[in-house]
């Protein structure tokens, strides 16, 4: 892959980096459960560790981090991570799945793309973090769908 290609692609995963640290920030804000409300701040920290290296990467390659990607990141994601608190705690989960898929898509198409082996670690690394997110979120969801059911079962038994 071609050096502006590469930083082309890095900036942009930069800037949805930043955006999921805000968007994670934000939520663990508003979260009203303890337990969750650590686990986006968990999230949050990964995603600014890989904020921190694709940036170091940028750099290696002499470039600089694009600024627009910076700012547009950090705001469009505390945006979405107040709109996202608003909603149930399920479909706040299922927006941020669908974001970590999304990523995950985006980190196995470079990851065949580029021959860089210190870059496609990097990639992998960030990728399988996000993949780890995305199983957490999954299993949270997949729990309380369980424990609604069992609350449904129990309020048609006593009736």
């Amino acid at each position: 892959m071609e050096k502006k290609a590469l930083l082309r692609k890095l900036n942009w995963f930069y800037s949805l980096e930043i955006n999921q640290v805000a968007l994670y920030q934000s939520q663990s804000r508003e979260a009203g459960d303890p337990h969750l409300a650590r686990a986006l701040r968990k999230f949050a920290e990964i995603e600014q560790g890989h904020v921190e290296n694709i940036r170091e990467t940028i750099e290696k390659l002499g470039e600089t981090p694009t600024l627009i990607g910076e700012v547009a990141g950090a705001i469009t994601g505390k945006i979405a991570g107040r709109l996202t608190s608003l909603s149930s705690r399920e479909r706040t989960l299922r927006f941020n799945i669908a974001l970590e898929k999304k990523a995950i898509i985006h980190y196995k198409e470079l990851i065949g793309q580029v021959d860089d082996p210190a870059v496609k670690d990097l990639l992998w690394n960030n990728m399988i973090d996000e993949e780890l997110h995305t199983f957490w979120m999954l299993r949270k969801v997949a729990q309380r769908r369980r424990g609604l059911k069992r609350l449904r079962a129990k309020s048609q038994t006593k009736e």
